[in-house]
């Protein structure tokens, strides 16, 4: 398996693990009989990104990263989700795009020049960008999403990350 692999995989699991997160948070919210909008707009300080922003953030990143290192256009998506199950399905289109990925559209990703807007014009090499960003800010943001519910009360705890092994026996 290489990088791109690897990182498709990873994307792949950790939408997985956001569409477990929203689930429960949204089971919560039903169960407590709280405003969603309370969880929604929930940060764990109050100069960081909200919950909505955090997912909102992940399957971003997610999605252009690899599209980047696929050689191909971003799929943007307006940020207009105000709702949990708009959330879901967010994440689910994502995961969607991450998928239709081959292992033929990742030919050239080692050379192939990335460069995001606050590189100031500089770009990193395709096999750096996996190893020294994708992989640490996706899980950062997927990571303080999880802690906001946390945060605020909902009942997920480290196998909720960490969700679906490959158990044998």
């Amino acid at each position: 398996m290489n990088n791109y692999q690897l990182l498709q995989s990873v994307y792949l699991k950790l939408s997985d693990t956001l569409v477990h997160l929203l689930e429960k948070a949204d089971a919560h919210v039903k169960e407590q009989g709280i405003d969603e909008s309370t969880l929604l707009t929930a940060a764990i300080y109050i100069d960081m990104f909200n919950f909505t922003r955090q997912i909102q953030i992940a399957t971003d990143d997610m999605r252009r990263n690899i599209m980047l290192l696929a050689g191909k256009e971003h799929v943007k998506m307006e940020d207009t989700e105000t709702t949990i199950l708009e959330l879901i399905a967010r994440v689910k289109t994502s995961k969607d795009y991450i998928a239709s990925l081959t292992l033929q559209d990742f030919e050239g990703a080692d050379e192939r020049h990335i460069s995001l807007f606050w590189m100031g014009g500089k770009y990193v090499l395709g096999k750096d960008f996996v190893q020294e960003y994708a992989f640490q800010n996706s899980h950062f943001h997927v990571a303080t999403a999880y802690n906001i519910l946390r945060k605020e009360g909902v009942a997920v705890g480290k196998m909720d990350f960490i969700s679906g092994l490959s158990l044998h026996e």
